[in-house]
């Protein structure tokens, strides 16, 4: 049975109509998200200025030592360089592509999550990649997967060395722990992935069953997409490498701290550094604010406060650290992204993921 011109064309504006709305929907669910990371940015900053001594804050910004603040930045930047040299290393067994432009996805996706929360620069990274190079999204997302398992265990190493110099508060040590069971629990579930596929993937669906459809689909295509894309290491010197270049990344961290400190002429031990980088961190792996604002200040005004720095300092280095954390890397990441045509609002999480699944994909998702 046939359509009338008449019928077609009620039908084609139903659909479009259809699809505008789940547009409009889309869009007002961005802006919502965004509000309400903007809200809790706010909150925190009001907690990080309350009881601040604003004249004691700006004596200790005038009396910065310009040039460690520019040494802090500098270990920041060739931080970002060992990890695009770190990337590149992951993706080896799958495609070669150059550190330059790893260097460059890294760039705009770090400036994409410091305009986003939810760590949305990640999604963006594997859409840039996807469409620069031959690697698919699937390798991509595994291999930054795998870097966030490599870190945690790596801040976890910081934490664990740390505990026997500095007593840190409980709610820290639980969060420590909470990271380790998460990430053994992490570990064992991608091995069972790799090794027992269909059974892996039949667990996963039993304990997302109590999901609505929708989510529990984009969890197994997530999984689906994670484990045709994790390819192992093919040398031994790979994964020497590997580990030399994440104790590169973790020390010019550490480093940034260290030089900013002493541009603040705080005379603290150096287990301060470990401290900091160990509590800070924990705004950048639970983002629910656009660039880490106000959770990042909060907590690294606290854990100054540990060392007896008065809340004025403290917030003043929060500020600077944040500022060469954020303000440099989001304007060189969007002039790249300019350069390279990219539009931060127009990458989806869905259109990212999308690849010629293997036939293995196309059945744990039935």
């Amino acid at each position: 049975m046939s359509l009338t011109g008449k019928n077609a064309t009620s039908l084609y504006e139903k659909n479009f109509n259809l699809k505008s709305q789940a547009t409009v929907l889309k869009k007002i669910k961005q802006v919502y998200k965004f509000i309400l990371g903007a809200l809790f940015a706010l909150i925190f900053l009001l907690l990080a200025f309350r009881q601040v001594d604003f004249g004691q804050l700006m004596h200790t910004l005038k009396s910065i030592k310009s040039g460690y603040v520019c040494l802090a930045f500098l270990v920041l930047f060739i931080n970002t360089v060992f990890r695009a040299m770190r990337w590149k290393l992951l993706l080896s067994p799958i495609g070669v592509s150059s550190t330059g432009v790893l260097l460059s996805t890294l760039l705009i996706g770090h400036a994409g999550n410091i305009i986003f929360p939810a760590h949305i620069g990640e999604i963006i990274r594997v859409y840039i990649l996807r469409n620069r190079t031959t690697i698919p999204a699937s390798a991509a997302l595994a291999t930054i997967v795998t870097e966030r398992l490599i870190d945690i265990v790596f801040l976890l190493a910081i934490l664990f060395l740390s505990v026997f110099q500095f007593d840190f508060p409980d709610w820290v040590k639980k969060s420590g722990y909470l990271m380790l069971v998460l990430t053994a629990i992490a570990a064992v579930f991608i091995i069972l992935l790799k090794t027992k596929t269909e059974n892996a993937f039949g667990l996963l669906r039993k304990l997302s069953s109590f999901l609505p459809e929708k989510f529990q689909k984009r969890i197994l295509l997530l999984a689906s997409s994670f484990i045709s894309g994790f390819v192992p290491l093919k040398q031994t010197a790979d994964y020497l490498a590997v580990f030399v270049l994440s104790l590169l990344i973790w020390t010019t961290h550490l480093l940034s701290f260290v030089f900013g400190l002493i541009a603040f002429s705080f005379h603290l031990p150096w287990i301060a550094s470990f401290v900091l980088i160990v509590i800070t961190t924990i705004s950048v792996a639970f983002p629910i604010t656009p660039g880490f604002v106000g959770s990042y200040h909060l907590l690294c005004q606290f854990s100054l406060s540990l060392f007896g720095i008065a809340k004025g300092p403290a917030l003043g280095f929060a500020l600077v650290i944040h500022g060469i954390n954020t303000l440099p890397f989001l304007l060189i990441g969007l002039a790249l992204a300019w350069r390279e045509g990219v539009n931060f609002f127009l990458v989806s999480k869905r259109d990212s993921l999308k690849d010629n699944y293997s036939e293995i994909n196309k059945r744990v998702l039935q």
